[in-house]
């Protein structure tokens, strides 16, 4: 009996969506450390954003060898909103000319 090669993964769609959270986390996290003016905080955080940005790469490469295709990022609106407010809190106090 032949295997059915049109039968998908049960997980593929959970393997995708953690690579989009890993890869998420790392733009936040560089744009987070893009914006901070403390050194020390910046060098951690661009290390971290790299290392979460690398498993992105990780989980793409294994679904790709899955057969699978790496879903794109959904933007919607609640990830729009999440995303603007999470770079204003790293930006930290407007100040008043």
């Amino acid at each position: 009996m032949a295997a059915d090669n049109t039968t998908t993964l049960h997980y593929l769609e959970l393997l995708n969506t953690i690579a989009s959270g890993e890869r998420r986390t790392g733009i936040f996290l560089q744009a987070w450390a893009d914006t901070t003016p403390d050194p020390a905080l910046r060098v951690c955080l661009s290390m971290v954003a790299n290392r979460e940005t690398s498993h992105y790469h990780v989980f793409k490469r294994r679904i790709a060898e899955l057969e699978g295709t790496p879903g794109r990022i959904s933007r919607t609106r609640t990830s729009i909103n999440v995303s603007a407010q999470f770079i204003a809190v790293c930006s930290g106090p407007k100040t008043q000319s």
